[in-house]
């Protein structure tokens, strides 16, 4: 009989701990520590706290469970709501590699229309991912670059070009959460901090230059040289003095949405540290893009 009413008692305690980890549709904080807790180790600090805050709810008889076995009743409560939870989870630092694919718009402040398509590949290192991406970038011109064309007037802006650079996010807030629709699964969401570093690539560029000062300008320069102006001349769109810049340091926000299952969305906010010549380059911009990823 009292074999019954102790599997009777534990089932409750997973029913609750289900309610907890699917149904109260907030967030349970960052998954290192839930993820640390196993069945056969006390829970973790997280954990605790939080089963012995659940359990100032319960009725006293409850207790009875955690004095008939060898660990606290806050220490089993909190590994059923660390398995509910790490079942819906996506634990982003254990996986080898992340692949996005972004589509973005650079918003300059000028009349030349420009879309991004890259590809960025992400490395966790500890606590913060790293790694690289590569795009290619469209610019269009507007009718009012050719009204602008006919007057001696011209706004600085950048051609069609290949860029090529390094990111690093710092994750600011993550955690588990419910969708508004009961139908989607649960998610991992993260919002870090992100930095990174482009160069350009202008075709053409690099006409009649030498292969030791095409190797040089593509890892250390930063600036169009004279030569490579020149060559780019007749690439320029109507209305347009092209940017003498290469190098472009930007800061901004990078949200995901992880699915458990490794696939991502992933938000950005970037803008562009302005030049400190503005007659020969961009001034403050900034960056909208979205990324679909997925994490091996």
């Amino acid at each position: 009989m009292s074999l019954l009413l102790s599997i009777r008692r534990t089932c409750r305690v997973a029913a609750l701990g289900w309610v907890l980890g699917t149904a109260s549709g907030g967030w349970f904080g960052p998954l290192s520590d839930f993820a640390r807790a196993q069945p056969e180790e006390a829970a973790s600090p997280a954990a605790q706290q939080l089963g012995e805050a659940v359990e100032g709810t319960l009725p006293e008889d409850w207790n009875s469970l955690s004095e008939a076995g060898e660990r606290p009743f806050p220490s089993v409560l909190g590994d059923v709501i660390a398995a509910s939870y790490l079942e819906s989870a996506f634990l982003w630092r254990n996986a080898a590699v992340h692949f996005v694919v972004e589509l973005g718009q650079p918003l300059e402040l000028n009349n030349f229309e420009s879309t991004r398509f890259g590809l960025t590949v992400g490395l966790p290192l500890a606590s913060f991912l790293a790694g690289a991406d590569l795009a290619y970038v469209s610019t269009e011109s507007t009718a009012s670059n050719a009204i602008l064309e006919e007057t001696p007037v011209r706004q600085v802006g950048r051609i069609s070009r290949i860029e090529y650079g390094a990111f690093a996010e710092l994750p600011l807030a993550e955690g588990l959460a419910n969708n508004a629709l009961s139908l989607l699964p649960a998610a991992q969401l993260m919002l870090s901090l992100q930095l990174r570093i482009r160069s350009a690539y202008y075709p053409g560029m690099y006409r009649d230059h030498a292969v030791e000062d095409v190797l040089t300008s593509v890892f250390l320069g930063t600036d169009l040289s004279g030569k490579q102006q020149q060559n780019l001349r007749d690439s320029r769109l109507p209305g347009m003095k092209i940017a003498t810049s290469r190098r472009e340091f930007l800061l901004g926000f990078r949200g995901h949405v992880f699915h458990v299952s490794g696939f991502s969305l992933s938000p950005g906010f970037l803008a562009a540290l302005p030049s400190t010549d503005s007659s020969q380059n961009l001034g403050w911009w900034w960056e909208m893009s979205l990324g679909l990823g997925y994490a091996l």
